[in-house]
């Protein structure tokens, strides 16, 4: 199986990226129904489909190969934080090397959640000046 895990990147980067069933669907040119199929993992996704619904959700397709227990690169989330979170995150180097793994979801964090963290991040930074 290719895409092993894909059911659960999917709905877990869908999520994270505030879309519903129905915007990924119409993004991919797909129906809101495959994809609820290919998140419950009753059905596997063709390459071209696979390819279509990570253009889509801006990530490399190979982002749905990864091993279940790889963390999910940070700029996946970048596009969520804060203008002044995001500048610093795509600028610092020192910071290149974070990513956020799947314990966040498993930990229960929404996208609320890691938008709070992002906050917490950029106030720590500015306090360091």
């Amino acid at each position: 199986m290719l895409f092993k895990n894909f059911p659960r990147r999917l709905k877990e980067l869908r999520k994270i990226k505030d879309l519903s069933q129905r915007d990924l669907a119409k993004n991919a040119d797909i129906s809101p129904s495959y994809v609820a199929s290919l998140e419950t993992g009753s059905v596997e996704p063709t390459l071209r489909v696979a390819q279509k619904i990570a253009d889509a959700l801006n990530v490399d397709i190979k982002f749905f190969m990864e091993k279940e227990d790889e963390p999910i690169p940070l700029l996946n989330f970048v596009s969520h934080f804060p203008n002044e979170v995001r500048s610093f995150l795509e600028k610092e180097e020192s910071v290149s090397w974070l990513t956020l793994s799947k314990d966040f979801a498993d930990q229960g964090l929404s996208p609320e959640d890691i938008k709070e963290l992002a906050d917490i991040i950029l106030k720590h930074k500015k306090l360091s000046k």
